[in-house]
């Protein structure tokens, strides 16, 4: 069935000499792989369109698509939205390579969820048109895809100087366990940056030190709700980006 779509790259493999294997999760079905033939040009003259699959980048495509068939097919691929800072900001740039990790990793599902794709598709873009104050957007938005996955903390349980329970995804007033954040302050910064859309992201004020370890804490979280989720790769990379 030829099937147009609307896709976010999430990363990419060279296949043979002038393909890839691009991985997609798409707004029509889901989490998909493709191949994209023709990508890397042979000839000096025709320019490599390997830029169009750098992660997060927006795409329109037009597969030939079968349900039972692993790797579609790509007949067409153009830029749905043109990207004009995330690939040429260093920070936006190792931003947007964590957030298609954790998106590759985290989503799953293998079929439509149009809510999902536009909360993502949305983010991309306003992190794109983002000129200062965007250094907390990973973590804003990581909290956001908590809801569309099921487990978004209860942030109405919050008081002041309660502390953050990753098990139940709630707040109490005193530690019970080991899943609880043994630091009042970080479980307060945790509840703000739950409170905040993007728009008000720059109002949370954190240190390059106190952000890393709210990125750490958020990501155990993940870890304890989602065990596929396996070692993130581009985490060590964003941590020495923003430890300053």
């Amino acid at each position: 069935m030829i099937s147009n779509c609307r896709a976010i790259v999430l990363n990419q493999i060279k296949f043979k000499e002038t393909s890839l294997i691009v991985h997609l999760y798409t707004r029509e079905y889901g989490r998909i792989s493709v191949l994209v033939n023709s990508v890397f040009s042979t000839s000096k003259r025709k320019k490599n369109k390997a830029s169009f699959f750098q992660p997060l980048s927006l795409l329109d495509i037009i597969i030939d698509y079968k349900p039972s068939r692993e790797i579609q097919p790509v007949r067409e691929f153009s830029s749905s939205f043109a990207l004009s800072s995330i690939h040429f900001n260093i920070k936006k740039s190792f931003i947007a390579m964590f957030v298609a990790e954790m998106i590759y990793k985290a989503v799953r599902e293998e079929e439509s969820n149009t809510h999902l794709f536009d909360f993502i598709e949305s983010s991309i873009r306003y992190l794109d048109i983002s000129e200062e104050s965007f250094s907390n957007f990973h973590l804003v938005f990581l909290v956001k895809l908590s809801k569309y996955l099921g487990f978004f903390p209860m942030f109405e349980s919050y008081r002041p100087n309660y502390l953050f329970n990753i098990k139940k995804g709630v707040f109490n007033s005193y530690a019970s366990s080991d899943f609880f954040i043994l630091d009042k302050e970080l479980s307060k910064n945790l509840y703000e940056i739950g409170l905040v859309n993007y728009s008000e992201m720059g109002i949370v004020a954190l240190s390059g030190k106190r952000r890393v370890k709210l990125l750490e804490i958020i990501i155990e979280y993940y870890f304890y709700h989602i065990d596929t989720l396996g070692t993130i790769n581009s985490l060590e990379i964003l941590k020495e980006v923003f430890d300053n």
